[in-house]
């Protein structure tokens, strides 16, 4: 199958316009109508009702849409691995939930890169849910996933990598547990962290935002006020110039972050950067 049908048919779901779709992939919108059609026939199924600004995926596209995903990803990671076949470099793909990349993994890489003078793995990284992780890795488009809960599989494998805390913060000075906070900034810190919030009361009342972005939590609080649970490394200079203040009384959060594959992983071309990452991961915790 041409992969560009494929290609052609996220596209299209992503955007929800034939128009948009065909700018982003540099072709005329004929030829995505005409790439959806051939694809159609090939399935004997619709896979979109098109209806005027409202393009909407069928059962049969929602059915075909986490294959059609997992076969571009495997795409590009061929590619990436056959371009580089003459050389010595592994290729080593890695999923992370959105919101431990930007408070860790960016800069665990940067210092990767720092003491690694001649990389043995070339990276591919992906922010991905960690559902979406967990399915990857089993179907071997990623190779590895840094996650909040390792699923307890007898196919995988994980390795806690660090510890933090989550802290209930504010812009407000001497705010207690008891007090309305009001513009609660909900953070995806992980499934147990979001029940525990969606079954409060006070944090379902108050809530202005929900996001899987820690920083947009972050900017948004010290521009607009309001409260947020935020990761304890991100507030430490905050805290001593006393810009943000912890909410008095509040519950504090324990996560754990954890590097999750295949149990064949562990022992392959990846367990070398592993053990790289946990050396990465002790340097920040003793700094």
């Amino acid at each position: 199958m041409d992969i560009e049908l494929i290609r052609t048919f996220v596209e299209v779901h992503r955007t929800r316009h034939f128009a948009r779709a065909s700018e982003h992939l540099c072709v005329t919108q004929a030829a995505v109508s005409a790439r959806i059609k051939q694809l159609e026939g090939l399935l004997g199924q619709p896979l979109f009702t098109r209806e005027r600004n409202n393009i909407q995926l069928t059962l049969a596209g929602h059915q075909l849409l986490p294959h059609a995903e997992a076969m571009l990803a495997s795409w590009s990671r061929a590619m990436l691995a056959t371009r580089h076949s003459g050389t010595a470099d592994a290729l080593v793909a890695l999923g992370c939930v959105p919101s431990l990349r930007e408070i860790y993994l960016d800069n665990w890489l940067i210092d990767l890169h720092r003491i690694d003078a001649a990389p043995r793995a070339r990276l591919q990284v992906e922010s991905l849910g960690s559902l979406e992780i967990v399915r990857r890795i089993r179907d071997r488009s990623l190779d590895l996933g840094i996650v909040y809960e390792p699923p307890q599989a007898p196919d995988l494998s994980h390795i806690k990598l660090t510890d933090f805390e989550l802290l209930l913060v504010t812009t407000a000075k001497n705010l207690h547990s008891d007090n309305e906070t009001s513009n609660y900034i909900l953070v995806d810190w992980g499934t147990s962290f979001i029940a525990a919030q969606e079954a409060d009361p006070e944090a379902a009342t108050n809530l202005w935002l929900k996001t899987d972005s820690p920083m947009s939590a972050y900017q948004l609080l010290l521009s607009h006020g309001g409260s947020t649970y935020l990761a304890s490394p991100m507030l430490t200079r905050d805290l001593a110039e006393q810009r943000i203040h912890v909410v008095k009384n509040a519950p504090v959060f324990q996560r754990s972050v954890y590097i999750v594959g295949l149990a064949d992983t562990f022992e392959g071309k990846p367990a070398a950067l592993i053990e790289r990452l946990q050396q990465v991961v002790m340097r920040h915790r003793n700094a």
